[in-house]
């Protein structure tokens, strides 16, 4: 195969390559932020009074953006940042839903929330 014939197949494959990239990153409903992937917590069972950390996953593929994030605990405490993790301690018992916030430099917004059942000791 000659030199130029393996040039020019490169630079198609690159071509679709990007091509593709782009038209997945506008199709993508929530352009380009694709998805929360989890919202998790240091502990098994949620006790009122004691320190409860979250920490929130998130995608955006292709992407090297800073972004806004809000957490809302249900409780009316709210934490706002760069970091995906957080916070709280629920004064009462009861079920709290609990969002995680994620809001890209183009102002693109993506939530997801977990319940959470905050017991007394």
């Amino acid at each position: 195969m000659s030199i130029l014939r393996m040039k020019l197949i490169l630079i198609f494959a690159f071509c679709i390559f990007v091509f593709h990239t782009e038209l997945f990153a506008e199709n993508s409903g929530d352009g380009g932020l694709v998805m929360i992937d989890s919202i998790t917590t240091n502990k098994s069972q949620y006790i009122v009074g004691e320190k409860i950390s979250f920490k929130g996953t998130f995608r955006d593929p292709g992407s090297m953006e800073e972004y806004s994030i809000v957490w809302d605990f249900g409780n009316g405490n709210v934490a706002t940042g760069t970091l995906a993790t957080a916070e709280n301690v629920y004064a009462k018992p009861g079920a709290y839903a609990v969002t995680f916030s994620v809001e890209n430099s183009k102002g693109i917004k993506h939530e997801d929330s977990k319940v959470i059942k905050v017991e007394e000791k």
